[in-house]
């Protein structure tokens, strides 16, 4: 949450990060990005959990909407965003990707065919990663913005 960068699988692999009921080759041609977050969040007695409703969530900020049979998610913090921006502008001028972000919290099977950025929720129905307290929008507009410039270091 504090912005911090870990790379932890070599590019030389790959891995099932989509889903095993995606096919190799959409995998394969993809690289995921895991951002901490606790995700939807339940109210019990005047708190918030996640986890199945055994973690009580000691965040400051909640934001809710309605998406995917849930109404209350666990917010990123703007360490994480910024964070999120520098890897995906690094990775894009390394690999060639398009500064294409889809910005809606829908699921569409030709999603997995897009060139750009995604999240897992376009790509698998039963996701709900990024949620809506992700603001795709802005990161587009960031993502638009940044990838005119060249990247010095990921650090």
């Amino acid at each position: 949450k504090d912005g911090s960068i870990y790379q932890l699988f070599d590019e030389s692999y790959w891995a099932y990060h989509i889903g095993k009921g995606s096919t190799i080759y959409h995998n394969q041609r993809s690289i995921g990005i895991e951002i901490v977050n606790e995700g939807p969040l339940t109210r019990i007695n005047g708190e918030y959990y996640w986890f199945d409703g055994r973690a009580r969530y000691n965040g400051r900020t909640i934001y809710l909407e309605p998406w995917r049979n849930e109404c209350c998610w666990a917010v990123y913090t703007k360490e994480q965003v910024r964070a999120v921006i520098v890897l995906c502008k690094f990775l894009m001028v390394k690999h060639n990707i398009p500064a294409n972000v889809i910005t809606d919290y829908q699921y569409k099977e030709e999603y997995l065919m897009h060139r750009g950025i995604a999240s897992h929720h376009n790509l698998r129905p039963d996701k709900t990663d990024i949620s809506p307290a992700f603001n795709l929008k802005d990161f587009e507009e960031r993502i638009q913005c940044q990838s005119k410039l060249k990247p010095r270091t990921l650090a």
